[in-house]
C-alpha cells in the first residue's frame, strides 16, 4: 500500500470517474465521499456510477463541505477533488491550508477540450491536475504558458527529467466531462445537512497511464507537472470576476479516461449493426428544435430499419441532478411529438442506466460530442458525431475533425457510421506506452506517490496570494447565491459602467 487517497466527488458524472479513477489503485488504502449539493447524484444514478467497481453496492456517504475531513478516516494522502468548478475550488481551499495537509489533485470526468482559463482558475489550488490526452496535454499547456507569462510565473516544460507545464479542466467538455461554471448557486447548499450514507475503504485497478512527474511547482509548492491545453466555451456566465486575468496555473500529468480498456484503439468490429444509441448530452444541441430534430430523424431511422433497436440513452431522466443543467430534456420532447401526433411514440426505447452494457457488437453510438464516444471507440464500434447543428468550440466537437466520425443524421438513417482514424486516436485519448514514454511525462502512479511521500513529510505549501485569491473568488460566488436577483443585476451593472 503507499498511502491514502480520497477522492471528493459531486455529480453524477466526477462520482463515475473519481471510482472508475479509484478502482486503477488497488495498492492505495481508498475513500470516497460526495459532497451534499443540487448536483449530488440520485440513488440510481450512484448505483450506475459505482457498477462493476470495487464500490458496487456501497454507496458513499454524502455529506456537506464542513464535515468533509472531520469524515476521512484515516487522514489521506492524496485528495482527488473530482467536482464541478465552484465546488471543486470550495474543497480546494477547505484542504489547502493548515502545516500538514495532503496533495491536491484534480481532473475532468471526460473529453476536457476546448480548455479554457476559466476552469483553470477554479482548481489553482491543486497540486496536479490530470489530462487525459495528448491534444488535452497540447492545448492546456498552451493555455498554461499563456497565463503564467501574463502573471510572471516561471513553468517548467516536459524535458529530460520528466517535468512539465500544467494546468486544468475547461468548465464545460462533453456531457459527461467537465464543469458547469453555470451552477455558482451549488456553493449555497455545500454545508446542508448531511444526508445518510458510509465511507468506502480500501482497494482497486492501478492505472498504467502516464502523468506529470514531481517538479518544481512553481510559487504553488506542489509536485509533478505535465501539458495542458487550449481555450474553450464559457460554461455559463462569466460575472463571477473576470477569473482568467490573474492564475497561476497548476502542474499538469497526462493520465488515461479510466473507464477505457485500450492504451490504442481496437480492431474496427465488422459486424451488421442491430442496435443504434443515442447518447444524450445536457446542453447540446443547445435548442429545442435541435433536439426535436435528433428525435424525429431517429424515430424515422427506427421505422425504416425495423431490425435495428434504437435507444436513446438519457443522462438522467427530466428532473434528475445533472452535472449540466438540462434546458430541454428529451423525454419532455419526446411527449410532445407524440401529443402533436408526430411520432407513433413506440419507436425508441428508454435507457438512463450505465452504458457500457450497450456497447456491444453489433451497436453504433451516435452522439453530438459526448465522451460516450470515445468509450466506443475503444470497444472498436462505428460511432457518428452528429454534424448538422454545425462543428466548432461551442458544440464540443470541434477535436472530432480529423477522426472520420463527423456523420449527419441521414447517414445515421442510413446506417452510415464510422470507426475512428488511427491517428486521430494516437492524439485523442489512446495514446500507447510508449507515446507516454517519449513525451517526458512519468506515470501518474509516480506522480502520485511522490506527492503523498511530500505530503506525509509536510513539504507541500500554498502560495498565500494564489490562496488569497481563491478565497476571494469563492466569497464572490457565495455572495451571487444570496443576493436577491435585483440587487445582484444591479451591482453587475454598476460595476460594468464604473468599468
Amino acid at each position: 500500500m503507499t498511502g491514502t487517497i480520497l477522492a471528493i466527488a459531486d455529480s453524477d458524472s466526477y462520482l463515475k470517474y473519481a471510482v472508475h479513477f479509484l478502482e486503477h489503485l488497488p495498492q492505495w488504502r481508498r475513500q470516497v465521499m460526495v459532497v451534499r449539493s443540487p448536483v449530488q447524484p440520485t440513488s440510481v444514478q450512484t448505483r450506475s456510477a459505482l457498477e462493476g467497481t470495487f464500490l458496487q453496492g456501497r454507496p458513499p456517504a454524502v455529506l456537506p463541505l464542513k464535515r468533509l475531513e472531520s469524515n476521512a478516516n484515516p487522514a489521506p494522502d492524496v485528495v482527488l477533488v473530482a467536482a464541478t468548478g465552484p465546488v471543486a475550488r470550495e474543497v480546494l481551499l477547505q484542504w489547502s491550508s493548515g502545516p500538514k495537509r495532503p496533495a491536491l489533485v484534480t481532473a475532468l470526468p471526460g473529453i476536457a477540450l476546448p480548455a479554457t482559463r476559466r476552469a483553470l482558475a477554479f482548481r489553482e489550488l491543486c497540486d496536479l491536475f490530470l489530462v487525459h490526452s495528448v491534444a488535452e496535454a497540447e492545448e492546456f499547456a498552451r493555455l498554461g504558458t499563456e497565463a503564467a507569462e501574463a502573471a510572471g510565473v516561471s513553468l517548467l516544460m516536459p524535458d529530460d527529467a520528466g517535468a512539465a507545464l500544467a494546468f486544468p479542466d475547461p468548465e464545460l467538455p462533453g456531457d459527461d466531462g467537465p464543469d458547469p461554471a453555470d451552477a455558482p448557486e451549488v456553493v449555497a447548499q455545500l454545508d446542508a445537512a448531511p444526508s445518510a450514507g458510509s465511507i468506502a475503504g480500501p482497494t482497486t485497478p492501478p492505472s498504467t497511464s502516464p502523468a506529470a512527474t514531481s517538479a518544481a511547482r512553481g510559487a504553488h509548492g506542489g509536485a509533478a507537472a505535465a501539458t495542458p491545453a487550449a481555450p474553450a466555451p464559457s460554461a455559463g456566465p462569466s460575472d463571477d470576476l473576470p477569473m482568467e486575468t490573474e492564475l497561476v496555473p497548476p502542474p499538469m500529468a497526462l493520465a488515461r479516461l479510466p473507464m477505457l480498456r485500450h492504451q490504442s484503439p481496437p480492431p474496427a468490429v465488422t459486424q451488421p449493426l442491430h442496435r443504434l444509441v443515442f447518447a444524450a448530452q445536457a446542453k447540446m444541441p443547445f435548442l429545442a428544435p435541435e433536439r426535436r430534430q435528433v428525435l424525429l430523424s431517429l424515430a424515422r431511422t427506427a421505422r425504416e430499419q425495423p431490425d435495428v433497436r434504437v435507444i436513446m440513452k438519457l443522462r438522467a431522466h427530466r428532473g434528475e441532478p445533472q452535472t449540466h443543467r438540462e434546458r430541454f430534456p428529451y423525454d419532455t420532447l419526446w411527449d410532445e411529438l407524440v401529443q402533436e401526433g408526430l411520432v407513433r411514440g413506440d419507436e425508441l426505447v428508454w435507457e438512463a442506466g450505465p452504458l457500457a452494457p450497450l456497447l456491444t457488437p453489433g451497436t453504433g453510438l451516435v452522439t453530438v460530442s459526448s465522451t460516450a464516444a470515445i468509450e466506443a471507440v475503444d470497444r472498436g464500434l462505428p460511432v457518428a458525431i452528429l454534424n448538422d447543428f454545425g462543428v466548432d468550440r461551442n458544440l464540443l466537437n470541434a477535436m472530432f475533425e480529423g477522426s472520420g466520425l463527423l456523420t449527419s443524421l441521414e447517414q445515421v438513417a442510413q446506417l452510415r457510421l464510422a470507426t475512428a482514424d488511427p491517428e486521430w486516436a494516437r492524439s485523442n485519448y489512446f495514446h500507447d506506452a510508449e507515446a507516454v514514454a517519449t513525451s517526458g511525462w512519468p506515470e501518474v502512479a509516480a506522480a502520485l506517490d511522490e506527492l503523498a511521500e511530500r505530503a506525509r513529510a509536510g513539504e507541500l505549501s500554498v502560495d498565500p496570494a494564489v490562496a488569497a485569491r481563491a478565497r476571494t473568488r469563492a466569497w464572490r460566488a457565495r455572495l451571487r447565491t444570496r443576493l436577491p436577483q435585483p440587487v445582484l443585476r444591479a451591482s453587475q451593472l454598476l460595476r460594468s459602467v464604473t468599468g
